[in-house]
């Protein structure tokens, strides 16, 4: 049996690789010759996600959460397994818990964000993402989702201004490619409406990229339209809004050994 840190770094490795048996495995070996090993608990959480096995990931992050009760991260991971398996209401809990811990966790605010909103808690969902945006302002999943729900809310404007937010902070998000476009024709630009059934969202979307592309000095580039074209929901129809609300990825804790980037 090799050491604790040598196993914990196959584990770690074996998951990045996909083979998500032979993680678990060695996770349980580590567990087994020490229980308080938090990063182990947490590894192995993460494993069972991935085998969707949610309900032993949640088990398995509350173990590593009571040997690292102050860890915002664990408990951010904890909400998101619960918002995945329907129990909304907990994972607020649990963002609320990491929030108080770390208030500056943008990524805690982020994703109860997403959970208000999924309960149609609009402008408090825009709150939190408006507040993660502060905290990080490179936060692209944040701009999106606040375009999601400022466009629930017929705030159509603000809507796309938050898309093309996005689109500045990854240019390659097709999702916000596709809702930008569908906000630019719900916000009422003289003519839109009557050319609604005339021009197709796939062609409002391309010149909205092309735009884009011409402000950043790369126009004309193919493997960006090519993006763009996937972008579009269904190329025989309109467009549809892509991903309505989507929790960000839960960091490890730093003082498990790793943090992983967002």
């Amino acid at each position: 049996m090799g050491s604790m840190p040598d196993l914990l770094e196959s584990a770690r490795k074996c998951r990045q690789a996909g083979d998500l048996v032979r993680a678990e495995q060695l996770c349980r070996q580590v567990l087994q010759a020490d229980p308080a090993q938090a990063h182990a608990w947490l590894l192995l959480g993460e494993v069972c996600e991935g085998l969707g096995r949610r309900d032993e990931a949640v088990a398995c992050y509350r173990q590593a959460l009571g040997l690292r009760p102050t860890s915002a991260a664990l408990c951010t991971s904890i909400g998101v397994a619960l918002a995945q398996l329907g129990k909304v209401e907990e994972g607020k809990l649990a963002f609320h818990e990491a929030i108080r811990l770390e208030p500056g966790y943008a990524q805690a605010h982020h994703n109860l964000g997403v959970a208000l909103a999924q309960q149609s808690c609009h402008q408090e969902a825009v709150n939190h993402f408006r507040e993660a945006l502060r905290l990080k302002p490179d936060y692209a999943e944040a701009c999106y989702n606040l375009g999601n729900a400022l466009g629930q809310m017929r705030r159509a404007d603000e809507a796309v201004v938050c898309y093309r937010d996005a689109v500045q902070r990854r240019p390659n998000y097709a999702d916000a490619l596709n809702n930008l476009g569908l906000a630019l024709t719900e916000r009422g630009q003289p003519g839109v409406g009557a050319r609604r059934e005339r021009q197709p969202h796939d062609l409002q979307l391309r010149r909205e990229h092309r735009r884009f592309d011409q402000r950043q000095g790369r126009a004309g580039q193919p493997d960006q339209l090519h993006l763009l074209h996937r972008a579009v929901a269904d190329s025989q129809g309109p467009a549809q809004p892509r991903d309505q609300l989507r929790l960000g990825h839960h960091d490890a804790p730093a003082d498990a050994g790793h943090r992983r980037s967002q």
